[in-house]
This record gives structure tokens, sequence and C-alpha cells, in this order.
């Protein structure tokens, strides 16, 4: 995601990795993108490299959708603690940039760029290694808290630069007007409305996707539970067999201790097989490991 950014050397706050909290339907899968690009929260560090936090978010953004970044940007200034003189959105806007480099150091990360045209009008200048979806939720999340409660605001994308990094591009913030009705032909998607559908179409992505996942996690538990069982007597096969050996042999190695063994045949059961027939022969065998599961487990 860095394109041509220099970000090798550039560290990024866990405040701002935080945000992946948020995702508390996919737990199990962000946790594992975390720990496959070396990030974690709770360094003593307080701090990660750049380039893996952008590769995390690539992955994220690979597996989700750009939907994903979207949310994730706009999550960005949820929980931030702002100034009690920051009341505003153009106030708010105009500290973007500030906050950006106090929680990126080193390095040639870019800018976040904001100029008022007048009170209703608003441009930021984005030139960041982020990728655009993520900074339209960034600059979303703004507008959802700072818009007032009777107005509406649009962002819209006005030029692309040509620069070196990944976003390079100006984006056009109006709040609608006392009496005037604001113009959203150019991206209705991003209004700022309870009901727009990007936020209905991700709680819809939300719900399908925790389904799938709680649907894998328990067939992936079942799958285990058939491949370590026989399927006639239903006791321990030989994949379980080694399964605990290897576990077993291996802490009685550590703490030098031994462990017995005990086997046994079933003598004449061909015999038995053939004279009284397979149906009665695996109701032999079911009887037995009955028993052997009663004793290995008594009530």
């Amino acid at each position: 995601m860095g394109g041509g950014c220099k970000i090798k050397n550039v560290k990024v706050s866990n405040l701002t990795v935080g945000i992946f909290d948020g995702l508390t339907h996919f737990q199990y899968i962000t946790n594992n993108i975390f720990k496959k690009h070396h990030i974690s929260i709770n360094n003593k560090e307080n701090s990660i490299k750049l380039s893996n936090w952008l590769d995390a978010l690539d992955e994220v953004r690979e597996i989700f959708g750009p939907a994903m970044l979207y949310y994730m940007g706009k999550k960005t200034f949820f929980n931030a603690k702002w100034p009690k003189d920051i009341n505003t959105l153009p106030q708010a806007l105009s500290l973007i940039d500030k906050a950006y480099h106090q929680t990126h150091t080193k390095g040639d990360i870019g800018h976040y760029i904001f100029e008022q045209i007048n009170n209703y009008t608003f441009y930021i200048y984005v030139t960041t290694p982020y990728r655009r979806e993520f900074n339209l939720g960034l600059l979303r999340g703004l507008c959802d808290i700072f818009t007032p409660k009777k107005s509406k605001s649009t962002i819209s994308v006005e030029e692309r630069l040509n620069t070196k990094h990944i976003d390079s591009t100006i984006y056009k913030i109006e709040l609608s007007q006392p009496g005037k009705h604001i113009n959203t032909a150019k991206t209705p998607i991003w209004v700022n409305d309870k009901n727009a559908l990007i936020d209905e179409l991700l709680k819809e992505s939300f719900i399908v996707m925790n389904d799938y996942i709680y649907r894998f996690q328990e067939l992936q538990e079942r799958l285990e539970k058939k491949a370590y069982k026989d399927g006639l007597t239903k006791l321990g096969n030989r994949f379980k067999l080694d399964l605990y050996a290897n576990t077993v042999f291996r802490q009685l190695a550590r703490e030098g201790e031994y462990i017995n063994v005990a086997m046994f045949d079933i003598d004449f059961f061909k015999q038995y097989n053939d004279r009284y027939g397979h149906l009665k022969g695996d109701k032999l065998l079911k009887n037995i490991a009955n028993i052997i599961d009663f004793l290995h487990n008594p009530l």
C-alpha cells in the first residue's frame, strides 16, 4: 500500500491500530492478520512499523472488500478525546494533519491540508500512503461527529493529484445551508444519513459474515471430532493415538516420568464374524467398545 512513499522507518501509534478492536464480529480473523504482520497492541514501544500496518490493512481489504477499510477509517476518531474548544466541523477538519503527524513519526508520510472556502464548503488536500476508501471513511467519521443535527454533509472527490502517494486526492466537503437543498447527485453513498446505503450494506455484511464464521468454526470442530474417532465404535482411532502419543511422550520426556500401555486382542473374532455375519460382528465390536469406554470413564 505504501506506493512511492518513504515509509521504511515510519512508526504508527497503537492508538491508531486500536481501530481493529472495533471489528468484534471478525476478531478471530483480525487477530490472525495482526500476528501475520507482527502487530501487537501491547508491545512495549507502544508503536509499530507503518509498513506492517499498511500490509495488514491491505489484507483486510482483500478479505472483506473496500467497504471494510471505509468502516475502519470511519472509526478512527470515534473514541478520540477532542479539546473542549473544538466543537465545529471546520475546527475538527483543520486538526487532522496535526493528529496524523502526532501518531505517525519519521519519514515522508504526506499531509491532510485543510482549506475553508466559507461556512459551508471545505477542501481537504490528501497525500498519504493510506487508500482512498480509508480516507473517505476517516472524513465521513468526522462529519458524523461534528455535522450539526439539522444539517447534512456530503463528501465528493474533486481531483486526483499527480504525486507518489497511494491517495493523492482533493476532497470537497459541503454542509447543507438553511433553506437550501444540497446536491448529492455526485456521491449519494457518502451522505450523512443514518439510512445511508453504505452503513446498511456494512451492517448486513457483518451479520452474514459473522454467521459464516460461526458456522465454519462449528463445522471445523465437528470434522475434527469425526477425524479422530472410529466411525463404528466411536473410540479414538490411529490419528487420535498419534496426536495423544506425541503430546504425552513430550510431556513425559520433560518430566522424566513413565507411562503404562495396555494392549489386547479379540480372540476368534474372524470365526465369529464368518459364522454370524458382519452385522453381528459390528454389534460385538460396539459392545466391547462400550465396555472399554466404561472402564476408562466409569460413572
